[in-house]
């Protein structure tokens, strides 16, 4: 597939969530993280977030996955991915 988001991303990383696999960039600019599901359509809307971001794949048979990005303000965010 082909995604285009018009942006400057981030190189992108593969997640596997069970049998799913997901790529997540950022776009620096916006502050926004972006997880394309592997039908190549955005999963969500995108996360907010001043760093990098980072995440855990320890809760997949629970069904979900842990994505972790700060901000310039000092908070951490735990966006839950179903």
């Amino acid at each position: 597939f082909d995604i285009s988001l018009d942006k400057k991303l981030t190189k992108p990383r593969v997640i596997y969530k069970n049998d799913s696999i997901f790529i997540a960039t950022q776009c620096k600019t916006e502050n926004l993280t972006y997880l394309i599901n592997q039908n190549g359509r955005l999963h969500t809307e995108p996360y907010y977030g001043t760093t990098d971001y980072s995440y855990t794949t320890n809760n997949t048979k629970q069904g979900y996955i842990n994505l972790i990005i700060g901000s310039q303000e000092g908070t951490i965010y735990n966006y839950i991915v179903n």
